[in-house]
This record gives structure tokens, sequence and C-alpha cells, in this order.
């Protein structure tokens, strides 16, 4: 239930866009997060952090979209949120010395300090490459090329990039993949 309340948003998003249009789908994904923040309140009386950066970034960005009918909000938006969660890994690590990284994979695998510190780098780069991909394509490609990418495309290239990271991370420690 839980990972259907996280995707919920994309899901709507995406469904909307395929009847309607780009400005319904973010219409729809603007509500679905507003949904999604009571959701987590009622439920658990919290809110994520990153539950919380999304709504920040998309409300405006995607409320300026609707208003002015300009896709390139939206395309800020999501370059923004991206560039977000890497700055937010290095600002983490620097400034309070928690590698979230490591926090979420330490249960899984032992590894030294150095590969959890190349980890988090990886994925800041990481997160900090998609922002420039997504101007790039928003630039370039199609607007239905660019929500395919937007919505299924990022998801397909995280979970990528967890898996091979994953795996490169385990055998670099010296556990079988």
């Amino acid at each position: 239930m839980h990972l259907l309340v996280e995707l919920l948003p994309l899901i709507l998003y995406c469904v909307t866009y395929v009847v309607a249009d780009l400005y319904a789908a973010t219409a729809m994904m603007l509500a679905a997060l507003g949904f999604q923040l009571v959701y987590q309140w009622v439920r658990f009386r919290t809110v994520s952090r990153m539950t919380w950066v999304t709504f920040a970034i998309a409300l405006p960005l995607g409320a300026l979209a609707i208003a002015s009918q300009d896709p390139r909000y939206l395309i800020a938006r999501a370059t923004l949120l991206y560039w977000v969660i890497g700055a937010a890994l290095l600002v983490v690590y620097w400034l309070a010395g928690r590698n979230l990284v490591q926090l979420a994979l330490a249960p899984h695998v032992d590894a030294p300090d150095r590969l959890w510190r190349r980890s988090l780098y990886a994925y800041a780069a990481f997160f900090g490459a998609l922002g420039i991909g997504n101007i790039v394509l928003g630039d370039t490609v199609s607007e239905t090329v660019w929500v395919a990418f937007d919505s299924i495309g990022v998801l397909v290239l995280i979970a990528l990039f967890a898996i091979l990271h994953f795996a490169h991370l385990r055998r670099a420690a010296g556990l079988p993949h």
C-alpha cells in the first residue's frame, strides 16, 4: 500500500497525460502530491522530507506551467528535483558527516568507508547528470518523448543505476553478488 501511495502521483500523471494533455496531467500530479502529503500526515503523523521537497518544488513550478501553458517550468521542476537530491546527498555528508547512501545500504553490504564515499559521490553525480539530461531532452525531443522520459525513463534509469551500483559495491567489498 505504501508503494502505491508513493507512486500514485506518477501513475495519475501518466494516465492523465494519455487521456488529456500535459497541463491536465500536471494538475492531477499536484492534486495527488497534495493527497500524498495529507495521507502521510493522517496515517503517520509525519510527512517525509522527500514528500515535502517534491511538493515544494512541484507546486510553484507546476502552477506556473499550468497558468502560462509553458512546459519549460515542468522541465525546470524535474531538473531542480534531481539536483536537489544530488546536492542534499553532498550537503548532509559535508555538514553532518552522514552518508545517506551508506545509511540506506549498510544493512545489506559491509564495505569500507572509501567505497561508501565513492558511492555517495557516484549517486550525487548521477542525479546531477539526470538533471542535465532532462534539460537536453526537454529542449530537443517532442513533448511525448520528454514526458515518457520524465515519468517512466527516469524510474528505469534510477533502478538500473541502483542495481548496478549495488552489484558493484558488493563485488568491491568482496561479497558474492
